[in-house]
This record gives C-alpha cells, sequence and structure tokens, in this order.
C-alpha cells in the first residue's frame, strides 16, 4: 500500500490533527475550544445551509450499492463496506459519522472510503475538514446538489467534500495510474458525492 492510498482511506485524518484526536476519522472531540462545540441544532454553523439534526447511523450499502460504485468508477467488482455507524459511536468518540469503505479489490491500489456526518458535533469538526480542504486548494465542485469542493494531489489522491441539509461528506480515493487515471476518478468521486448526499438527507 503506497502513502497515497493510506492517506486517502482515512479522508479525515488532517482534522485529527487540528483537533489533537488520535483514532477514527474526525471521530474524536477536539482536546483544544475556542467556546466549546454547538449544544444546540440552531447553533451549527457547518450544515451548508440546513439545520443540524440527531445524530444518525447509515448501513453503507444504503446510501451506495457496489453497481453504482462501478458505475462511477467505469470499473467492475466494487465493494461497498459499513466501516462503522454513526449511532454506534466507540467510547470517546463524537456520535454521528458513518464511515464507508469503497473498494475495487480485482484492480490494482484503487482504494479509499467516504463519511457521513450528522449532528452538530460531527458537523463541527466537517467544518474545520472543510476549512483545510480549502487551503489546501480544494475548488468549488458544481452539480452535486449541494456546496462541494474537490482537490487532487500526488500524496493525498482526490479528495471531495459535500454538505447541504444538516448533513455533510468527505471522500478520499487513491488509485493506480495503471488501472485509470485522475480525471476518471474525479468524475467517480463527484458521481459518489451526487448520489449518497440526498439519500444521506431523506
Amino acid at each position: 500500500m503506497n502513502l497515497r492510498q493510506m492517506i486517502a482511506i482515512i479522508p479525515a485524518v488532517l482534522v485529527l490533527a487540528a483537533c489533537g484526536g488520535s483514532s477514527g476519522p474526525a471521530s474524536r472531540a477536539p482536546t483544544t475550544s475556542t467556546g466549546g462545540p454547538p449544544t444546540t441544532a440552531a447553533q451549527s454553523p457547518t450544515s451548508g445551509g440546513g439545520v443540524a439534526g440527531a445524530p444518525k447511523g447509515y448501513d453503507c450499502g444504503t446510501l451506495l450499492t457496489a453497481a453504482e460504485l462501478d458505475q462511477a468508477a467505469s470499473l467492475k467488482g466494487g465493494t461497498v463496506t459499513t466501516v462503522k455507524r454513526g449511532d454506534q459511536p466507540s467510547v470517546g468518540e463524537i456520535p454521528g459519522v458513518t464511515e464507508c469503505g469503497i473498494n475495487f479489490p480485482t484492480v490494482g491500489d484503487w482504494a479509499g472510503s467516504f463519511h457521513v456526518f450528522t449532528g452538530s458535533e460531527a458537523l463541527t469538526n466537517f467544518s474545520t475538514e472543510w476549512d483545510i480542504g480549502k487551503q489546501s486548494g480544494a475548488v468549488v465542485l458544481a452539480g452535486v446538489g449541494g456546496d462541494a469542493l474537490i482537490v487532487s494531489t500526488p500524496e493525498l489522491g482526490v479528495r471531495g467534500y459535500a454538505r447541504g441539509n444538516g448533513v455533510a461528506l468527505d471522500i478520499g480515493v487513491s488509485w493506480d495510474d495503471q488501472s485509470t487515471t485522475e480525471q476518471k476518478v474525479k468524475d467517480a468521486v463527484k458521481q459518489i458525492l451526487t448520489t449518497v448526499l440526498p439519500r444521506a438527507t431523506s
């Protein structure tokens, strides 16, 4: 596994560094605060035009099917795995972060994950990730159905972010140049964000 792949599989690692966490994608509460995370839905500034509701959990196969992953990536044999549900946090973790693994076992190094953030605390962490993404060169991604950004670097692979109606998503994908192209990965990231966001908000 190369460095780009390892980083892409943990899309919120930069948020953890900023917040002082050490386990799980943006799932531990920040160790420093300037007033604490929002405590009510109305206080949350992170929902991209919506209002943060209660933390939720999802089975990843209901958000994205293997067939839809195949179509998005223009490949065959994709798998979608529920790594962690947001309504079943481990001790010390912020609720509301569902983690989904996406992979093509039959194809080189194409692998990644996406996360769904719900609830005010999880959305506060996502807001930090969003800002870091912008600072890292992420640009506006149109046509997703909510606010969205995308960035591609040799070290991190392709990373996407989207938010709307009180839900936020991130996704990170790495790939092998012999199995696909950067543009196809960008297209896949956009299609996955477009598919998952309305299902997570319904």
